[in-house]
């Protein structure tokens, strides 16, 4: 299933002077991986540079197993969706950061991964996401 949605934070309606993310597009992707296991989004942006580019097509596959650092998760936060590695986690809490970034993200909890990004598609072959340098 390919799925493809471009989400503008301005024509959002704002609560608390914050973009609040679309549910019914949070429900239509949790019902997506219910059904079939994986969908494949196309990933905007370059925070996750050099290991996924703006406009390449990644695989989110149902997650399975509890996030370890070093995984690339979908995560659903108040300004939208975000696809970083995981960084730290304590408990039930998770912090990540894209591979490009300087900062890292505001902690979230496992409850709002949506799920694991391991492959990207590549001539529209899964070709494995590479990990960062260390």
């Amino acid at each position: 299933m390919e799925f493809t949605y471009r989400y503008d934070a301005r024509k959002v309606k704002q609560e608390h002077g914050r973009p609040q993310f679309p549910e019914h597009l949070v429900e239509m992707l949790k019902r997506a991986l219910e059904r079939t296991g994986r969908f494949v989004m196309t990933a905007d942006g370059n925070s996750m540079l050099p290991a996924i580019r703006a406009g390449e097509q990644v695989i989110v596959e149902e997650l399975k197993r509890r996030p370890e650092i070093g995984d690339i998760v979908l995560v659903c936060h108040p300004s939208g969706l975000r696809a970083h590695r995981v960084r730290y986690i304590q408990g039930n809490r998770l912090i990540t950061m894209g591979d490009n970034n300087k900062l890292i993200d505001e902690a979230c909890t496992i409850q709002d991964v949506l799920g694991i990004i391991r492959y990207k598609l590549n001539t529209g072959q899964p070709e494995a996401v590479p990990k960062p340098r260390v």
